[in-house]
């Protein structure tokens, strides 16, 4: 279902910590194997922007690494655990029947459209796809708003009590 101007209800988690309820679903989750295509593209990222940030400040690759105190070890962490983010999100709307149809999706999308457009922008549906995939990656969006859905269904199946 959607509210104000077609947003999904889930489409910004109303508000709530999101990162500590993605963080439970990834200290519960375990891995048996990454897939690996999905890996390869994190990790070929991972490099290509340290790359073009050590190509910005004029550094090369290795002194890049070596000042942020990045290395082999921290670019494969972090593609794994992108990778396990994609597969929580996967699994458990897979699980819920619960993946974004593409009315809804269209739905978020005039959402986005009618927001920047208030602001003097001219999106329609494919500028607005392109302006995410620009500036983030191809799919983002879609899969922001899975992963907020996700959290919205960890969210009202919780059982919250009251800390004492």
């Amino acid at each position: 279902g959607g509210k104000g101007g077609g947003r999904p209800d889930n489409a910004m988690a109303g508000g709530r910590d999101t990162d500590k309820i993605a963080e439970a679903l990834i200290e519960k989750a375990t891995v048996y194997s990454y897939p690996n295509e999905q890996y390869l593209y994190y990790y070929q990222s991972n490099v290509s922007y340290m790359t073009l940030q050590a190509e910005k400040l004029g550094m090369t690759y290795e002194a890049y690494m070596t000042a942020t105190g990045e290395n082999e070890a921290t670019l494969r962490a972090t593609a794994e655990r992108s990778v396990l983010e994609d597969m929580i999100v996967y699994y458990i709307l897979e699980a819920e029947g619960k993946s974004y149809t593409d009315d809804e999706y269209n739905k978020a999308l005039d959402y986005y459209i009618e927001y920047y457009n208030s602001y003097g922008y001219n999106y329609d549906r494919k500028s607005i796809e392109s302006m995410f995939e620009y500036y983030y990656y191809p799919g983002y969006l879609r899969y922001q708003l899975n992963r907020e859905r996700v959290i919205q269904i960890v969210f009202d199946s919780a059982n919250i009590v009251e800390a004492k």
